[in-house]
């Protein structure tokens, strides 16, 4: 009984995640019909309903795998996908090729912008709509998934630590992405112009954004710059510093609590804000940039008596409320 308890448990789960192919579903069904279980038998014939690029084709032999990857040996004999060739709307990355590791997803790996790709393959990446990876996967190279305009969803590995300069830049439909705990360092321009994205939770042990390419200093950061339909951003209490023009552009931002132990707000960070009306700048902030709220025309700073922020707000003629 336990078996078959484990058995219908890894199936449900399977079909939460929509890990299931269509003919796994219609073997499934058999396997499971001499089952008392109804509610399991609903739930795969509701699956089979989901439209065809909604979930993975059948499961793949180990030469197919490979003939839709460029890979690289790494120092510790497992594997960095540099290039995805394959034409799947939705991409499984795998665990293993073989049977060795992968461990990364290789600079431009999934991007239309990846130098010297031909025309078909770029197209067939324009179309890729979900990606999903496993947590055998634990760094994500710059660039990795910009410019996948119909990209829609990505399930990121619980591995990672650092999400790279331009990783989602240009992913005009991304609406659906859970930024992992284990995630310390967010980059430059990283979801810049996710113009679908409408919330977004950093988690605890973020600083600050900057570059993590580390080939030049920018002062313009723009993690999160061009979200015009981003109403929600949750930041953690270890954030110190918001950097320059974070969330420059983000029109419809309404919804921001800065963390308590912030030090620094960088120039342009919230400029053209227009929706941002009320924001309260804690007392432990010592520097705002001038021009941090260019533009943000209904906004009212909530501040503490005889703090920075109340000083600021003066000088620069901005609404605000003592609290």
């Amino acid at each position: 009984m336990r078996k078959v308890n484990q058995m219908i448990k890894d199936i449900e789960r399977k079909i939460e995640e929509k890990t299931l192919s269509l003919k796994e579903v219609e073997d499934l069904l058999l396997e499971t019909s001499w089952l008392d279980e109804p509610e399991l038998i609903r739930k795969l014939l509701a699956y089979k309903t989901l439209p065809q690029d909604s979930f993975p084709k059948a499961k793949k032999t180990d030469a197919e795998v490979k003939a839709e990857w460029k890979t690289e040996k790494l120092p510790d004999g497992t594997l960095r996908l540099a290039s995805y060739k394959g034409n799947d709307t939705v991409v499984i990355v795998p665990e293993k090729i073989g049977k060795v590791l992968v461990t990364e997803l290789g600079s431009y790996v999934f991007s239309v912008n990846q130098p010297r790709i031909k025309k078909g393959q770029k197209e067939n990446r324009a179309k890729i709509k979900e990606i999903r990876m496993s947590d055998s996967v634990r760094e994500i190279g710059i660039g990795a998934f910009s410019g996948c305009e119909q990209l829609e969803k990505v399930t990121l590995s619980n591995s990672i630590t650092m999400i790279s300069d331009e990783t989602f830049a240009d992913c005009k439909k991304l609406n659906l992405i859970s930024i992992p705990e284990s995630v310390k360092q967010i980059g430059r321009i990283a979801f810049n112009n996710c113009e679908s994205l409408e919330q977004i939770i950093i988690p605890e042990g973020v600083k600050r954004f900057y570059t993590t390419s580390n080939v030049e200093y920018w002062d313009y950061i723009e993690t999160f710059g061009g979200c015009i339909n981003l109403k929600k951003v949750v930041l953690p209490d270890s954030m110190t510093e918001i950097s320059g023009y974070s969330f420059l552009r983000c029109t419809s931002l309404t919804d921001i609590q800065l963390p308590l132990n912030l030090e620094i707000i960088e120039k342009a960070a919230f400029y053209g804000c227009k929706k941002l009306s009320v924001l309260t700048i804690p007392q432990s902030v010592k520097q705002i940039s001038k021009d941090t709220f260019g533009e943000c025309k209904k906004l009212t700073l909530h501040v503490t008596a005889g703090s920075y922020a109340e000083q600021f707000a003066i000088k620069a003629g901005i609404q605000y409320v003592v609290d």
